[in-house]
Parts: C-alpha cells; sequence; structure tokens
C-alpha cells in the first residue's frame, strides 16, 4: 500500500483534481472552518480531488469529496483531513495515518479534525498501537524511538491553547520518557503513554483515549498469556 501510494503521487495522481462523475466520500468536522465547496484535496502536495458540497448533517458539517478512483485507492479508513490553506485558499490536506488498513470505499464517511491538537493525538495514537503492542524487544525499542518522534514533531507543531499547557507538559514528559526507555523501562514508558492517555480524555480528546486504552487492553492480555 506504502509503495502504492508513492507510485501514485509520483505519477502525478493529482492532474485532474476534478473529475467529472468521479467517486466520492465524506468528511465530517464539527465546525464548517470557512468551507463553500470547490476547494481542493490534497496529499502530499499533489491535488487528488474537491469538494463538491459543504452541508449540515447529523449536527455536523459533512463534505462531500469528488475523486478519481485511482486516488480513493489509494485512501484508507485510516485516514484523516484538516482543514489548511495557502496561495490558492482554503483546502482540506490529506492524511494516510495507516496505509495498510482497508481500504476506503465510495460513500464511506471518515472524521475530520478540528484543530492541530487533534490531528496531532490522531497521529500520535496511530504511532502508539505498533509501540504498546510490541514485547520487551529490540522491536519494542524500535516502535517506542518511533512513536517518540512522532510525537516531538506533533509537539512542535501544535498551537496549544492556554488552558492546554498541561496537556502539553504531559505530551513532552512522555516524548522524553520514551527517548530515555531500553528494555528494562518498558513499564514506566507504557504507565507514562497511560497518562497521556487519561489526559487527552480529560482534555475533550476521548475518541483518541480509547484508541489507546484498546491497546493497553490488549497488550495486558498478550501479557497475562506468557
Amino acid at each position: 500500500m506504502v509503495l502504492c501510494l508513492v507510485s501514485f503521487v509520483a505519477c502525478g495522481g493529482g492532474d485532474v483534481p476534478r473529475p467529472a462523475g468521479g467517486t466520492f466520500f465524506y468528511v465530517t468536522f464539527d465546525e464548517r472552518h470557512g468551507l463553500e465547496g470547490g476547494e481542493l484535496v490534497r496529499l502530499l502536495d499533489f491535488d487528488i480531488g474537491s469538494i463538491e458540497e459543504v452541508e449540515l448533517f447529523g449536527g455536523r458539517v459533512r463534505t462531500k469529496v469528488v475523486l478519481s478512483e485511482e486516488a480513493l485507492s489509494n485512501l484508507t479508513e485510516a485516514t484523516t483531513f484538516a482543514v489548511d490553506s495557502g496561495d490558492t485558499g482554503l483546502f482540506l490536506e490529506t492524511y494516510v495515518l495507516d496505509a495498510d488498513a482497508s481500504r476506503l470505499a465510495q460513500g464511506d464517511t471518515v472524521a475530520g479534525v478540528d484543530s492541530s491538537l487533534e490531528l496531532a493525538a490522531r497521529r500520535a495514537a496511530a504511532a502508539a498501537s505498533g509501540f504498546l503492542g510490541a514485547g520487551a524487544s529490540a522491536e519494542w525499542w524500535e516502535k517506542g524511538a518511533e512513536l517518540a518522534s512522532e510525537m516531538r514533531k506533533e509537539l512542535d507543531a501544535v498551537d496549544w491553547k492556554k488552558e492546554e499547557q498541561s496537556l502539553k507538559e504531559q505530551w513532552a514528559r512522555t516524548v522524553e520518557t520514551l527517548d530515555k526507555a531500553t528494555d528494562e523501562g518498558i513499564e514506566e514508558a507504557r504507565a507514562s503513554v497511560a497518562s497521556l492517555v487519561r489526559a487527552l480524555e480529560r482534555s475533550g480528546y476521548p475518541d483518541e483515549a480509547k484508541k489507546l486504552q484498546r491497546r493497553f487492553e490488549e497488550l495486558r492480555k498478550e501479557d497475562e498469556s506468557r
């Protein structure tokens, strides 16, 4: 899937951002973010589609994204979108959080993110799933290092609000713990990530907290079976 994704954008997959009669899916947001319809959808700096319409649906803002069948085949159910802006105005940036997840199908609905912190939380959760499922081995160390690297980038990228400073500090402590962890420090690192789960929940990101918590429960079952 990763090779296919790279090949798609490298071969100019975004040359036709508004395909007539193209396939479609929906992206929902809590806020409108100034979207009116007609905005482009981008993946790795390539235009892969556009927003056909914006409407209120089920108490949320729902956008209908139209793109080619080839472009859709490179997206998975573990994909999210964020509203961004550039020289041409607003656009949707695409983030494929897990390229090996099930393929996104026509008519599916995926949840977009409404803030840089929400995006950071979802990306960290995706990276953490591999880390939490690894045992005391070189694989665990490698996944822990990958998670720390990903979370460090997000720490610097998030536009932290004043009321989110405690969450920012917890995030930073988790990165530091992961950086220092070795095979002997697995439990400390897991405890730190667990603390971050609780902090995310308190800060209004229960969905991401639940994802991480589910991984902990799976991990405990694996430990008990050994």
